[in-house]
């Protein structure tokens, strides 16, 4: 009689218990590798929101001939059309004279405006200091966007000032 050469049950018992241990651990691999993609994709957003915005409004403050302020917030004015920011804690609004709307969900706090060095509460107030604090991920990150004026824009403002205009 021929004998056939076969794996006997203990060694076939042994090989699946090793290939489930060896699929285990990689499917534990996976799933953490992917729960830190996530966290990753999720934090890179938030950052990635966080500098558009502070682009996005360094270039309307600069580019704009008045920087004034407004009830919750600030206005970008151009010669052809304005833009208005609306600080929320928890999102900024930027709204054109479109009324197109952008909402940027930047969280902020300790949102201060100045003019020449001066706190400015006022809405209507021309600004040329802006400052607030950004919730980066549990970190405060701390803005400061600063407009400079020609001096037709200081002598206007001065005198809308004396002559009781705003």
């Amino acid at each position: 009689m021929k004998r056939l050469h076969a794996f006997t049950l203990l060694e076939v018992l042994i090989a699946m218990v090793i290939s489930t241990l060896v699929i285990g651990a990689g499917f534990v691999g996976y799933e953490f590798t992917m729960k830190q993609y996530y966290a990753y994709k999720e934090n890179a957003g938030i950052m990635n929101e966080a500098c558009t915005f502070q682009g996005v409004l360094k270039k309307d403050i600069s580019l704009s001939s008045s920087v004034t302020l407004a009830d919750q917030g600030i206005n970008c004015i151009k010669k052809e059309h304005s833009i208005r920011y609306e600080f929320h804690p928890d999102f900024v609004l930027r709204i054109t004279t479109d009324d197109l709307k952008d909402t940027f969900r930047v969280k902020n706090d300790s949102l201060q405006f100045m003019y020449q060095h001066i706190a400015q509460t006022d809405p209507g107030k021309q600004i040329d200091y802006t400052s607030f604090r950004m919730d980066l991920q549990g970190e405060k990150q701390s803005v400061i966007i600063r407009k400079e004026y020609g001096a037709d824009g200081i002598i206007n403002q001065v005198l809308n000032e004396r002559n009781g205009w705003d």
